[in-house]
């Protein structure tokens, strides 16, 4: 059995087994741990989950801009003005309005969504369906390399496993083995 054939069909197989489900935004389709759908507007998650926020037809993060009453994305200053949310006061930058009239916070530079016009969560925590929080789907960790294995950004895979660190795209060994000199080998 050839074993560099067989390995990378054995990690498509896996991924495909704990595949989380597509959802429809729109006529789109979307994985929900990659983005959240705003009506019909797919905005991106971060790679730590964080949540993009729709305004108008754009995306933005909560922590920097703020969608104004005209569906403009303005920048988050010290002396942001006082917004309106329905007839709430608030302040960009400390919480985000939903649909005109439903407020949530923004928690340590993230904003929390909506969810039914009643709740309000963190999208790395909680999902939102039909107006019903519930815990998003599990997202496999990725698979991992070993020794010189391809990785990083242009890798085959996004990182090594535990003994190994990615240096120049590869898998290496974090204590590489010493160099030792022809001449000293010599002497024994």
């Amino acid at each position: 059995m050839k074993l560099p054939i067989t390995l990378p069909l054995l990690t498509t197989l896996f991924s495909l087994a704990f595949a989380e489900d597509l959802k429809w935004c729109g006529a789109a389709q979307f994985y929900p741990s990659k983005y959240t759908c705003f009506g019909t507007l797919l905005c991106p998650k971060t790679a730590t989950g964080e949540a993009y926020v729709a305004c108008g037809t754009a995306c933005y993060d909560a922590g920097t801009y703020y969608c104004d009453a005209n569906t403009q994305l303005q920048l988050i200053t010290p002396d942001s003005a006082v917004q309106y949310c329905g007839s709430a006061p608030y302040r960009p930058g400390e919480y985000t309005c939903w649909n005109g009239n439903f407020l949530c916070p923004v928690l340590n530079g993230e904003a929390t969504l909506a969810c039914g016009g009643t709740a309000c969560y963190n999208p790395r925590e909680y999902s939102c369906n039909n107006g019903q929080l519930s815990k998003p789907a599990e997202v496999p960790a990725p698979t991992c390399g070993g020794l010189y294995a391809t990785c990083g950004y242009n890798g085959d895979l996004p990182c090594c496993s535990d003994e190994y660190f990615c240096a120049a795209s590869k898998c290496r060994p974090f204590n590489p083995p010493k160099m030792v000199k022809k001449s000293v080998l010599e002497l024994l």
